[in-house]
């Protein structure tokens, strides 16, 4: 969960590209379909996790570190986001069980 933590730092807001812009993507060998199924499910943990995804930092991202390119934050400053958001994250679980421990039992 620490991970998903962490990770779920580089992503914020959820964005939605109009559907009629995105060519449909065909996952056809071996290899792209093992990707997916880590990108799917790498998603689906943070998503649980209660971190909201931004599609279009999420692939900026993987692609700037697959191309080679300069990361767009300094490592104090993902360190800095990383820090806030688990802070954010560790609050809102407390109060949930919190929530959960006044809750009377029916």
């Amino acid at each position: 969960m620490i991970f998903a933590l962490l990770l779920s730092s580089c992503l914020v807001g959820c964005s939605q590209k109009d559907k009629a812009q995105q060519k449909p993507l065909v996952v056809q060998t071996l290899e792209q379909k093992a990707q997916y199924a880590i990108a799917r499910g790498l998603a689906l943990n943070l998503q649980k996790d209660g971190a909201s995804l931004d599609a279009e930092v999420l692939a900026a991202a993987f692609k700037d570190v697959l191309l080679g390119q300069p990361s767009r934050l300094t490592e104090q400053e993902m360190n800095q986001a990383m820090a806030e958001l688990q802070t954010k994250l560790e609050k809102k679980i407390r109060r949930a069980k919190k929530f959960q421990q006044q809750k009377p039992i029916i």
